[in-house]
């Protein structure tokens, strides 16, 4: 997952909202959604970001993890 200008790059990207954050040294989860589908994103710890800003999102789904939403394995 990449954010900012390196995501029109990838074969997926759109545009979110930043919902909630709790920044860490290392890492910043984001929660965000995209339609009706809420998801987690996790930035560089080094990224400034705040509730409600709008970012840009890329990924590549070959490299990503989909969890069924009952039993949370991996799919």
């Amino acid at each position: 997952m990449v954010a900012g200008d390196a995501a029109s790059s990838m074969p997926y990207s759109t545009e979110v909202e930043a919902e909630i954050f709790e920044p860490m040294e290392s890492y910043t989860p984001v929660r965000t959604c995209t339609g009706d589908q809420s998801f987690h994103v996790r930035l560089d710890g080094q990224v400034r970001i705040a509730s409600g800003d709008r970012m840009a999102i890329g990924f590549d789904i070959r490299r990503g993890s989909i969890f069924d939403k009952k039993t949370e394995a991996r799919l």
